[in-house]
């Protein structure tokens, strides 16, 4: 079962389940994830993406990593930002850590 869900994903989501033990506990993360519907499953990608602080990840690459997850989160969803957006956020993101 596990194989079916992992094979039936795209990439951000098969990232998320990459810890589980269980199918059981893939589709109640995938569920945590994705529940909602329209405008609030809109607002809370366009927060994560805007919001997204360095100091909030154990290190650069899980920042990265969350980052592009936004990203994808807002591609999936239709709202993608412009694409000018993302080197500017990313650098207000690291900001605290390296400041300019």
């Amino acid at each position: 079962m596990k194989l079916i869900i992992k094979l039936n994903v795209k990439s951000t989501p098969t990232q998320m389940l990459a810890g589980c033990k269980s199918a059981r506990e893939m589709w109640e993360t995938l569920q945590t994830q994705y529940k909602g519907t329209g405008a609030v499953l809109s607002y809370n990608a366009i927060e994560s993406y805007t919001k997204i602080k360095y100091k909030d990840y154990p290190n650069l690459e899980h920042f990265i990593i969350a980052f592009k997850k936004a990203i994808e989160k807002l591609a999936n969803l239709d709202i993608s930002p412009p694409e000018s957006w993302h080197p500017i956020l990313f650098i207000m993101a690291l900001s605290d850590a390296w400041p300019i």
